[in-house]
């Protein structure tokens, strides 16, 4: 008989066992991650300036969109009562996957610039770095009128850190209404609520960016609330229910899949720095990568899906953050120097770009988020911070006096 209760009992564990490991399965996509290799891929191969990639921007909208959906969906999977320890871990996590590496990434990006680029280093990107470091560089860029269209002498080396930015600022309001919404809504309400206030942040802000681009491309492409929309229509799909998709025939899933890649591709080959951009263009890839987050989780064995969880994409999508912030300093400082390379050295620039990119997603972006001293310190979190921006400032010192000393 005890015999008997034991086999029970372990039985029920490894089926308990078994459970928690398909959720987690089920909650990871490794779809999501070649939509990101794609991302990065797009922004990349743009900033390389190779020929048909001069769309590569859109890369940009799939990840304001993927970034909407992935918050979303892990935020519905939290304690909806814990409003305080959803909002610490949600912070905790931003500024361990973000921050030092976005710091230290400025740091070479100022010292390589001023020792490599000699008399063409311009000063402005000593002011460049100190707003980088707030995650405030879209208004620094706003500011002075930086067009993200025109490569050359007057572009910061810093510029790609205005989606950084825009990010930060959505997401220190977004997490306090979809918790508090969470938080204070009864579980039927709670869906609906959050759908309601997407579709209104989509409306709102899709519309701002369509007036704003009209008048000022500038303000159009560097403003958060022209980008909201983004966010939100990410927000959007993840609110759907999975069992919409398991529901509806696999042949249309399928297709949806099929357009929404096409979207994606089509967009980045077609649209150019001519075009009025974001405003209604933006649509276009957007609702694309919308298309294959929704679909691709219910569609033939074969499909889009399948497509995107190849391996080496997917593994240029987890180093996607790395590389986002280093192939710019690769790619466009060589461009400002008195004596450009010739465009045959090009590969090595990419390589070196995917170097740094790897060894700092292995060496500081996942050690930081798997430390456990940093789970649930917020306070050693806020030091981290503070630490990682101090080292910015201090680095824009030394390079600010011995930018002075040069010219007096």
């Amino acid at each position: 008989m005890s015999l008997s209760l034991i086999q029970t009992y372990r039985a029920s564990a490894s089926l308990a066992l078994d459970n928690r490991r398909g959720a987690v399965s089920q909650g990871f996509r490794a779809d999501i991650q070649g939509i990101r290799g794609i991302a990065i891929a797009l922004v990349v191969l743009l900033h390389a300036g190779l020929a048909g990639f001069q769309g590569g921007f859109v890369g940009v909208e799939l990840f304001f969109v993927l970034s909407g959906y992935v918050v979303t969906d892990s935020a519905l999977r939290k304690y909806p009562r814990s409003l305080g320890a959803n909002l610490k871990t949600f912070y905790i996590k931003r500024v361990m996957h973000l921050v030092p590496l976005a710091a230290i990434v400025i740091v070479v990006t100022l010292f390589a610039a001023y020792f490599l680029l000699g008399p063409a280093f311009n000063t402005d990107l000593i002011e460049d770095s100190r707003w980088s470091s707030m995650f405030a560089a879209n208004w620094r860029f706003i500011s002075v009128g930086a067009n993200y269209f025109i490569q050359g002498l007057d572009q910061s080396l810093l510029n790609h850190y205005w989606y950084l930015a825009i990010e930060q600022q959505v997401y220190l309001v977004f997490p306090l209404v979809f918790f508090t919404v969470l938080r204070f809504t009864p579980e039927r309400f709670r869906r609906p609520s959050l759908a309601a206030i997407a579709i209104l942040a989509m409306a709102t802000s899709g519309l701002w960016s369509y007036v704003q681009t009209a008048t000022d491309t500038t303000v159009a492409y560097y403003s958060p609330w022209t980008r909201v929309w983004e966010i939100a229509l990410g927000c959007l799909i993840g609110l759907i229910p999975s069992a919409a998709a398991n529901r509806t025939p696999l042949l249309v899933t399928t297709t949806v899949s099929v357009i929404g890649l096409a979207a994606i591709a089509s967009s980045a080959v077609f649209l150019d720095s001519t075009k009025p951009y974001p405003g209604v263009l933006a649509w276009w890839p957007a609702l694309g990568v919308a298309a294959l987050l929704w679909a691709n989780e219910h569609s033939v064995r074969f499909g889009p899906a399948s497509w995107l969880r190849w391996r080496p994409l997917r593994y240029l999508g987890d180093f996607s953050y790395a590389l986002y912030l280093w192939h710019y300093i690769w790619l466009m400082l060589p461009s400002q120097m008195v004596n450009p390379p010739s465009p045959n050295w090009l590969p090595v620039q990419l390589f070196g770009a995917l170097v740094c990119s790897v060894l700092s997603h292995h060496l500081i972006e996942k050690p930081l988020m798997r430390a456990g001293r940093f789970k649930n310190d917020l306070v050693a979190t806020l030091l981290l911070l503070l630490i990682s921006v101090a080292l910015v400032w201090n680095a824009s010192l030394i390079v600010e006096q011995l930018s002075i000393r040069a010219t007096s």
